[in-house]
């Protein structure tokens, strides 16, 4: 009876723990754009946005199981996704299946800041092997507004005057 206990809990070591809809919390945005608490259990939280220079920002964002790059292009309003290589070792570790940070420079060789726009960014990034997709779409289909990340927020800390800052 121990052991199949044992092994129960082993195979939902790595699932996302059950919360009831009461105990989502609003997600928490610091001054410097990182948050806490987001999506519909929680589980989104991103670093610090960084300015990338000509009117775009960048910020990592992790999900239970996946990191990923949001680019903000503060001028037009266009986001891409940056995500990074399928890590099948780390997964069944319950650790990230994609990690994008070991990619970025100054560490690595990935450039958020290639391109003229987002949709160079977007080819650029796709022609080194990258996945990209358009806009900011996290799976949370049932997350209330409140469960939102402002991902335009670096937007508005680095270029306050730009269209991207008012949305």
């Amino acid at each position: 009876m121990v052991a199949i206990a044992l092994t129960a809990s082993e195979s939902f070591a790595c699932s996302p723990a059950f919360k009831p809809w009461w105990w989502n919390k609003k997600v928490n945005m610091s001054r410097d754009c990182s948050f806490v608490g987001g999506g519909r259990d929680d589980f989104l939280g991103g670093e610090p946005a960084q300015d990338l220079g000509a009117g775009r920002i960048s910020q990592v964002v992790s999900d239970f199981g996946a990191e990923t790059a949001v680019v903000s292009d503060c001028e037009t309003g266009e986001q891409v996704q940056v995500n990074g290589f399928w890590r099948e070792a780390e997964s069944a570790a319950c650790q990230s299946s994609t990690k994008v940070v070991r990619y970025l420079k100054p560490n690595g060789s990935l450039d958020l800041s290639l391109g003229a726009s987002i949709k160079e960014l977007s080819s650029e990034i796709v022609s080194l092997g990258y996945s990209v997709r358009q806009g900011v779409t996290f799976d949370d289909r049932r997350a209330r507004p409140r469960d939102y990340p402002d991902f335009f927020c670096g937007c508005k800390l680095y270029y306050p005057d730009s269209p991207g800052a008012k949305l």
